[in-house]
């Protein structure tokens, strides 16, 4: 019972991470930021767009804690200790005062070994854990004086005691640390699990006390970050400055290649390829490319006749233009927006399936106090 209320409290907060994400990725449905792979801009994106990938795997998170949740609120009352006892117990009414559902297991000695679902309970907790992680690093390179793509509030920045100039992303201190500590925890339950049956029982005592500090730990760091991002704010200038030079055109002048000038994807990844190799020996930026570079590189490359129109070259060198063209599943506003509204209504979903759980709970509290009540005034 008390590793169900941790566990609830957890996805208490996991629901507050994923209501603060989709709120961030609304208002910067329109930042446009390089996407990084190995730190080099690579695709040009929004960080509405990387926020929204995050609040789906927080949902993907939600999903797996809850049936986790399912599985930890069967009731194991009165199976006994390995074999039943000999009288018969109304489990399902136990069961009910308990705020569970009726036990299913099928054996006692099952039900009373089951820290399997403990341990997976934990392992899930790891993956969620892990998810805040990953952004929490990517927040904390986009707020670097490298970056400067972003900052936080100072509520959630600091200073070093000698360097009063310095904004130091304090508020994401401590995520990777935790996520890293509920993955040990992870470890060492399974090891607890695997030496726990038949002979050995301290994995059926000490597991549930580990998904009891993992999700603590990981209550608190989903707190952290609901609040963190709340308060986070772009500089919109400098993420496209970030993508000036940088060749974030070139996937995008392949896809036009090939849509419009009819030439084979192969053929126009090797044009794309001539193309950034061209200009960089001329020491010129992509965003100085013209019709007639394409045209000599298409010649020199794969030997054809390439034709693109200025007006479509304007389309591809622009980064405001790439996003509003990455419709399906993409960055583009209008798309990500309605994403969005699909992901606010499965989260209020999920709210409403917490709030049936924890009204059971109260229920069945309330039917054991006046059974109690009424056996102390009987």
């Amino acid at each position: 019972m008390a590793a169900r209320s941790a566990l609830l409290e957890g996805l208490e907060s996991l629901c507050r991470y994923r209501a603060a994400l989709l709120a961030a990725a609304a208002r910067e449905a329109e930042t446009v930021i390089p996407w990084q792979t190995w730190l080099q801009p690579a695709e040009v994106a929004t960080a509405g767009y990387i926020f929204e990938a995050s609040a789906l795997a927080a949902a993907d998170d939600f999903d797996r804690l809850f049936a986790g949740l399912g599985r930890a609120n069967r009731s194991r009352a009165d199976v006994g200790q390995i074999v039943p006892p000999p009288m018969a117990f109304d489990r399902s009414r136990v069961a009910e005062f308990l705020g569970m559902t009726e036990p299913d297991f099928g054996s006692s000695v099952r039900a009373y070994a089951a820290a399997d679902t403990e341990c997976a309970i934990i392992g899930d907790l790891s993956v969620a854990a892990g998810n805040m992680a990953r952004l929490s690093e990517t927040l904390y390179l986009w707020c670097s004086a490298e970056f400067g793509l972003a900052q936080f509030s100072d509520a959630f920045t600091g200073t070093s005691h000698i360097m009063p100039q310095k904004r130091n992303p304090y508020a994401l201190r401590t995520v990777r640390p935790m996520f890293t500590r509920i993955a040990g925890r992870y470890q060492d339950a399974l090891h607890l699990f695997a030496g726990s049956m038949p002979a050995i029982g301290d994995g059926v005592v000490h597991i549930p006390n580990r998904t009891i500090d993992c999700a603590t730990d990981f209550s608190l760091i989903g707190a952290c970050m609901a609040d963190a991002l709340a308060t986070v704010t772009f500089n919109k200038d400098r993420g496209l400055e970030a993508l000036k030079g940088s060749w974030c055109q070139a996937p995008q002048l392949v896809f036009t290649l090939v849509s419009e000038a009819g030439i084979p994807y192969r053929s126009a990844h090797t044009l794309a390829a001539a193309l950034v190799k061209s200009l960089g020996e001329q020491d010129r930026a992509p965003e100085s490319m013209t019709p007639d570079d394409i045209a000599s590189a298409a010649e020199a490359s794969i030997g054809e006749t390439v034709t693109l129109s200025a007006e479509s070259l304007r389309a591809v060198l622009g980064p405001r233009a790439i996003v509003e063209s990455r419709s399906d599943g993409g960055p583009a506003p209008e798309a990500l927006r309605e994403r969005l509204e699909r992901a606010a209504k499965q989260l209020e979903n999920d709210l409403a399936a917490m709030k049936e759980v924890q009204v059971r709970i109260e229920t069945g509290r309330s039917d054991l106090e006046r059974e109690v009540d009424a056996l102390i005034g009987g």
